[in-house]
Parts: C-alpha cells; structure tokens; sequence
C-alpha cells in the first residue's frame, strides 16, 4: 500500500528555506544602507523573524519525525500480522 508523503517533512522544509534567506537578508542588510525599509526592518525585528523560523522548523521537524515513526510501527505490526509464524501449520 502507497503511503501519502508525509506533509510535515515538506513544512520543515519550506520553513528551513525560508530561515537561510532570512540570514541571507540579514547579512545583505549589514553591507546596505542604514536606512532602507529593509535594513530597518531586519535590524528592528530580525531577532524575532529568526526565533519564530527556527521554532516553526524544530515544531515541523519533531511532527514530521513523529508521523513518520507511527507510520513505520504501523507498517511493521501489519507485516507482522500477514506473515505466518515460523514452525507454525
């Protein structure tokens, strides 16, 4: 039976992505102007964006592993319960 993926390990991805070109944007802001929305922005907030970055892809991640594990014990209960013992008529 085809499992549907798993849409958690998708979510950690999206959101890991979306952390590297938050740093990338930070260290862009150091090298532009001061003053720019952006850099004001990034130097106001950029602490914050960054937590809630991280917390999102360790809460995406933990779900994403969890599911996984459940699907993986499931699999094997169902394997087990289709084979036939060893010794047995």
């Amino acid at each position: 039976m085809q499992q549907r993926p798993n849409i958690f390990f998708r979510l950690a991805l999206a959101t890991g992505a979306v952390f590297v070109v938050t740093v990338l944007a930070l260290t862009a802001a150091i090298f532009s102007d001061a003053r720019s929305p952006m850099a004001r922005l990034l130097d106001d907030y950029g602490g914050e964006i960054i937590a809630v970055e991280v917390a999102a892809t360790l809460i995406f991640a933990f779900w994403a592993m969890a599911l996984d594990r459940r699907r993986q014990l499931r699999a094997d209960r169902l394997k087990d319960f289709e084979e036939p013992k060893e010794g047995s008529s």
